[in-house]
């Protein structure tokens, strides 16, 4: 133990050094706090998610439950701490590097506007919409994905699968 004491007496720098690097170590990472701290209320998130609209309707006569697709719904969901404005919700179309979004056909498109924190825009496309665009990439496998764009230039998008998957299950879910 007095070697040690013996020690720090004599190499009284080498234990300032250290001591140093240690207090410039801990500086570094308090900055670094204190940045990311400061940003997070401008944190900008979105979520994007899409959900299939089936309908259920039975015959009073024969007591025979029907149902079919209606159509699909694209959700956006705010998740950050600052408002966006979204341009356009939908879907989009990707066929090698030709993309094409979807446009509703009988009815306007919804899901513009300012997205405030933690709320929700929809936009739901009909089965016809839907069925009608696919038809030109209907035996391809054109990929489709739930697509967002904002005010800023920036673009948010999940994978639905491709148009030829889809389309077979619309069909089939409509029998």
């Amino acid at each position: 133990m007095q070697d040690i004491i013996q020690w720090c007496n004599d190499n009284n720098g080498f234990l300032t050094a250290i001591l140093s690097a240690i207090g410039l170590l801990l500086s570094t990472i308090a900055i670094v706090v204190s940045i990311k701290t400061a940003r997070l209320p401008f944190k900008k998130k979105i979520v994007i998610s899409t959900t299939t609209n089936i309908w259920f309707e039975t015959n009073p006569l024969s007591n025979k439950v029907s149902s079919g697709v209606q159509g699909i719904s694209v959700n956006v969901v705010n998740k950050g701490f600052r408002d966006i404005n979204i341009t356009y919700l939908g879907i989009l179309i990707k066929n090698n590097h030709n993309k094409q979004k979807l446009y509703k056909t009988k009815e306007s498109m919804d899901g513009y506007g300012v997205l405030h924190p933690t709320e929700i825009h929809t936009n739901t496309f009909s089965k016809d919409d839907i069925l009608k665009t696919f038809s030109d990439y209907f035996n391809s496998n054109a990929k489709v994905y739930a697509y967002s764009e904002d005010s800023e230039g920036n673009s948010y998008s999940k994978y639905m699968g491709t148009v030829k998957r889809i389309s077979q299950n619309i069909n089939s879910l409509s029998r």
